[in-house]
């Protein structure tokens, strides 16, 4: 978190906001930041929405606290936001240490190739470093914060598009992306969370049809790291789960979901 705060230094925000998702101990106070707390854990798609409450900016850079900025990232957003008013986003270029970047982390990664080396449209942004504008970002109410881990960002970006806003890729502005090996879920339990997850996207935003292709490509892939992890019974439940809970639903017309799918959006699985 210490690194993350840091790299912020230096880049012009107008405020940096640090928030303390129920930690133990607390975290510390951080010079130039301002520290909020949630006593609960809110999740990830829930401290987002935090945050963006607490927010005064026309533009929220989201930096995870496993990651850093690159200097001149905020001026790169900067520009982005003023040049186009029907923005709505931007994913950043997400780099792992030395430089690599790994496919699933650009938002291109149904398309497997490379991301491109210049801004582009793009449909969905990556929770390790994206910014929103704020105004935006509250009209369509945030994440969804039963998306406690993986997905919501995704979630976030559909409702962006649903609303009419665009969003982009800007490579000029980077983030190295620090996680830890452990992750934030014990494998058992993550699993089956990005599937509950992915049934409420789809059940959310996608037609009959390929509702279906979508879940069933998701129950495909996840069952045999769920049985490889020791959680089928984490799995099973979260199907369960997925199926049952209250979704608003914002189907994305067929032509758009084609445009989602052309520019490597997730819409098939």
């Amino acid at each position: 978190m210490a690194q993350a705060v840091a790299s912020a230094e230096g880049q012009g925000f107008d405020e940096v906001i640090v928030l303390d998702n129920a930690s133990t101990p607390p975290l510390p106070a951080f010079p130039g930041a301002r520290v909020i707390r949630s006593d609960v854990n809110l999740g990830i798609a829930g401290g987002r929405n935090r945050v963006a409450a607490e927010a005064t900016s026309d533009v929220l850079l989201i930096v995870d606290d496993d990651a850093v900025l690159r200097p001149g990232a905020a001026d790169v957003v900067r520009e982005d936001f003023a040049a186009d008013p029907g923005l709505g986003g931007v994913a950043l270029r997400i780099e792992r240490p030395g430089g690599v970047v790994l496919p699933l982390e650009q938002p291109y990664a149904r398309h497997r190739r490379p991301a491109p080396d210049h801004p582009a449209p793009c449909t969905y942004f990556i929770g390790a470093g994206h910014a929103v504008r704020l105004a935006a970002y509250r009209a369509v109410g945030g994440g969804d914060e039963r998306m406690h881990y993986g997905t919501d960002e995704i979630e976030a970006a559909f409702r962006l598009l649903q609303a009419g806003w665009r969003i982009r890729y800007d490579p000029r502005a980077v983030v190295e992306h620090r996680p830890a090996e452990t992750g934030r879920m014990p494998a058992a339990q993550r699993v089956g969370h990005h599937l509950h997850n992915r049934i409420m996207l789809a059940r959310s935003f996608l037609p009959l049809p390929i509702r279906a292709v979508h879940v069933l490509a998701w129950l495909a892939l996840t069952a045999p790291k769920a049985w490889r992890a020791g959680g089928t019974g984490t799995w099973f439940r979260e199907i369960g789960r997925g199926f049952r809970e209250p979704v608003q639903r914002r189907p994305i017309p067929l032509r758009r979901l084609w445009e989602i799918h052309r520019l490597g959006g997730r819409v098939f699985y």
